[in-house]
């Protein structure tokens, strides 16, 4: 009985260990049958008496299979050689073996009373016996090897030498077999052991195999016994004089490559031919070609290709499938482009970056705060937006011009990039606007200690040349984030505002944006959108103001004021809506209706009387200004001299090239230009000699007190004599009082407008007659103060012969 269950449990595990041996890789079918009988033998030795033909028939299968299931374990996950993973897998099988005596035995036949008791029984057992062959053998080891009778090390070649001397042996073997009878084709590189002698001959294999099938395919390639036929070599000249690398391979092997592939990588040709494209890979790109090379029909890529020194070259890859000989290969196109990466990234610098200053721009700038805000690091921390101005940098370019003021935001642009951080970001938005981006802020502390020494360094002198020193100063405006909110553009428009009461406080300071700021904004931006209704409901209205002659006090023109009543807020002031309306551009087409309804309602009046027209520095900045000047006079039938259009000391100062170029075209037009509110702004003389001024108009400021501080009245003396020496009229505002027309009189002041010559408001027909009769009664009163004057003289000239002329003197009284 013992040996008729010994021997079924062996054969059925030597059929079940063939069978498994089909699936190993690594396992003959001889050498897996043969571990399949040891396995089913083991698996039954616990107690072979007691079994029948079935327990013992599933014994050797279920021996068998674990047999295999704990050997790949062992190899795979534990890393072990083959022979200490079969030992492993042989100890497997005999514990489960005994273990399971407790389940394949009948009740009956066994020692204890329940499966249970006996289960527990064999386990033990296992354990026991376990332990006591682990700690024999490692306490006889022990004491071998401090007799120095064993090595300290025993290498896996000579625990594995039974076990890879024949199974690894023998798949060499056959793989070299195939290979000797022409079946280069059909074979398949070898699975590499893990460092032994067999692994070195396997990767030799593995190569020579590599080479054979490279060659097989670069004749499928040249052609049959002929690799210097004539259609190779006219194929190969034809590649070598192209300007792209050309590569053709298989199984990611390169079979041939042109010239200018080879130059690429600076390589040999032979040293390049049958070698593995992933040789000529960075690391970090292997994936990326390992997935192109599965592709048949990829898409062009961009790759890194390393060179023979080992610079990575950027690649564009195109790729195709190439049928030659009835075999498929991979054509690949391989283009450098390290010149276009260069010219890209300039052109991104270009784009990116100020060309003055080389500072971000507000395109970057703008793209670094978003970033910044949605990548805060924890929510504990603070970011800081800082807008930042140059102080009168508009005065610097008038007095040194451009080419200076360049050089000294050059300067600027250098001291504030050594304020900042390496994490933060300085940038030039534009002119002589700055702003910076401050990140990974613990407290408040640190904007205001980055502010104070922006404002120091700024406020120092500049050496723009060497004779040129410049001294300027800065106002600053900052919000945080997340206090003033955490919308990227909200938050720029709360420095913004932040910046504007900066300057509000007198310059060369910095203010942290309150909430209090934005009650500002609100009333802007109402009176912006009433504004809109108001210009498409034709709600808006010009009113006249007269301008006279000092002389005679006649009307010879009107100044257009613009007035606006809202149906709820009632009048509102100029001063209120039209920064709106510039800052909003509504301008722009307010002031083309003002010029076409000055100059339509000028038409009508006396000829003698001209139209005075306000234009706005942003209308400068409207290309079809000149247009629309001819048209509003064409449309009107005003004659151009009777327009006379006034610009302020900031229109220069805003574009003086600009203005320039448009005063003089409106001047050749015949159309007058004013200089308004002279003595306000900049004042540079400079603009009086190179811009054509017909009129000068001195500002009510002046005017109002001349009469009793000589300063006032010295400053209207001179500018008067100056106007009068280029060759300009001279008009005086805000003239309210007899004691301040007499003064204008008296200093030669050529006309004058205010309160004391006519208010401002709606010009009727009516109102024009009006005028024309008050002028007229004007003339006839000072005629006849005139002949007043002379009968006065005429009197005292006669006295004398008053007593003897009585009879004649009755005589004349009497005609009179």
């Amino acid at each position: 009985m013992v040996f008729h269950n010994t021997i079924t449990a062996g054969v059925f595990g030597a059929l079940t260990g063939g069978f498994l041996a089909r699936f190993q890789k690594d396992l003959p079918l001889l050498a897996g049958t043969i571990a399949g009988m040891i396995a089913g033998l083991l698996f039954s030795s616990a107690a072979p008496e007691l079994l029948d033909v079935g327990t013992a028939t599933i014994s050797g299968v279920l021996g068998t299979f674990i047999y295999f299931s704990a050997r790949g374990h062992f190899r795979n996950s534990w890393n072990t050689n083959p022979l200490g993973a079969s030992l492993l897998a042989y100890a497997s099988v005999a514990a489960l073996g005994c273990i399971s005596t407790a389940i394949l035995v009948p009740v009956d036949a066994l020692e204890t009373t329940s499966r249970e008791s006996q289960l527990l029984a064999q386990t033990l057992g296992v354990l026991v016996n376990a332990g006591w062959v682990v700690g024999c053998g490692f306490t006889l080891f022990s004491i071998l090897d401090r007799k120095g009778l064993v090595k300290k090390v025993i290498s896996s070649s000579d625990m594995a030498s039974l076990e890879e001397s024949y199974y690894e042996r023998v798949v060499l073997e056959q793989a070299m077999e195939d290979v000797l009878a022409g079946k280069v084709r059909e074979a398949r590189p070898l699975e590499i052991p893990h460092g032994d002698d067999y692994a070195r001959l396997t990767l030799q294999f593995n190569e020579l195999l590599n080479r054979l099938q490279s060659e097989e395919d670069r004749k499928a390639i040249t052609g049959p016994h002929d690799t210097h036929s004539a259609d190779f070599q006219k194929l190969k000249v034809f590649a070598d004089g192209t300007f792209e690398g050309l590569v053709i391979s298989k199984n990611g092997r390169i079979l041939e490559a042109n010239k200018a592939f080879v130059e690429l990588i600076g390589r040999d040709e032979h040293a390049i031919t049958g070698r593995p494209i992933l040789d000529f890979v960075p690391p970090d790109y292997i994936k990326l070609t390992q997935r192109a090379l599965k592709n048949t029909h990829q898409a062009p890529y961009q790759s890194v290709v390393l060179s023979s020194t080992g610079e990575r070259i950027p690649v564009e890859i195109r790729a195709r499938p190439l049928e030659l000989n009835g075999i498929v290969f991979r054509l690949s196109a391989i283009r450098d482009i390290r010149q276009q990466r260069k010219a890209e990234a300039e052109i991104l610098h270009l784009a990116q970056h100020d060309m003055l200053t080389d500072l971000p721009n507000r395109t970057l700038f703008r793209d670094r705060f978003h970033q910044a805000v949605e990548t805060r690091a924890t929510r504990a921390d603070l970011i800081a937006v800082m807008m930042i101005d140059l102080d009168r940098f508009k005065e610097i370019n008038d007095l040194y011009g451009h080419p200076i003021g360049d050089k000294f935001i050059q300067g600027v642009s250098k001291r504030l990039r050594s304020c900042v951080g390496h994490n933060d970001t300085c940038a030039r938005l534009g002119g002589d606007e700055f702003a910076i981006v401050q990140v990974n802020l613990k407290t408040k502390a640190e904007v205001g200690l980055l502010a104070n020494r922006i404002l120091e360094i700024l406020s120092k002198p500049i050496a723009v040349t060497s004779d040129i020193t410049i001294r300027t100063s800065a106002s600053i405006g900052v919000a945080l984030c997340p206090d003033d909110g955490e919308d990227p553009d909200l938050l720029l428009a709360n420095a913004d505002m932040a910046l504007y009461k900066a300057k509000e406080a007198g310059r060369n300071t910095f203010r942290f944006f309150e909430p209090e700021m934005e009650a500002g904004v609100r009333m802007r931006r109402s009176i912006e959108v009433d504004l809109r209704k108001a210009i498409q409901q034709n709600d808006l209205v010009l009113h006249f103001q007269p301008q006279a002659r000092v002389d005679d006090r006649s009307i010879v023109g009107y100044e257009a004021l613009l007035r606006w009543t809202h149906a709820d807020k009632g009048s509102i002031s100029p001063s209120d809506f039209v920064p709106v309306a510039e800052e909003s551009g509504l301008i722009i087409p307010i002031g083309r209706w003002v010029l076409d309804e000055a100059c339509r309602q000028a038409a009508k009046w006396p000829e003698k009387c001209r139209v005075s027209v306000n234009l706005s520095p942003i209308q400068f900045c409207d290309e079809y200004l000149l247009q629309h000047v001819e048209m509003s006079l064409a449309n009107s039938g005003l004659e151009p001299h009777r327009l006379e259009l006034e610009v302020t000391e900031s229109v220069l100062v805003y574009d003086d090239h600009r203005a320039l170029s448009t005063l003089k075209e409106l001047k050749r037009r015949g159309v007058g230009i004013a200089l308004d509110d002279f003595g306000t702004g900049y004042s540079s003389l400079s603009y009086l000699r190179r811009f054509p001024f017909d009129r000068l108009k001195i500002d009510r400021s002046f005017v109002s007190g001349a009469t009793s501080d000589s300063g006032l009245a010295l400053i209207i003396r001179s500018v008067i004599e100056m106007g009068q020496a280029l060759g300009m009229e001279v008009i005086a505002e805000g003239v309210e009082t007899e004691a301040e027309f007499d003064l204008l009189r008296n200093e030669g002041c050529d006309e004058v407008q205010g309160y004391l010559i006519g208010r401002p408001q709606e010009l009727t027909p009516d109102d024009m007659l009006d005028t024309l009769h008050t002028e007229a009664q004007r003339k006839v009163n000072a005629n006849i103060e005139a002949l007043h004057a002379v009968a006065r003289r005429l009197e005292a000239f006669d006295a004398p012969h008053q007593a003897r002329a009585e009879p004649r003197k009755l005589k004349v009284t009497s005609s009179a």
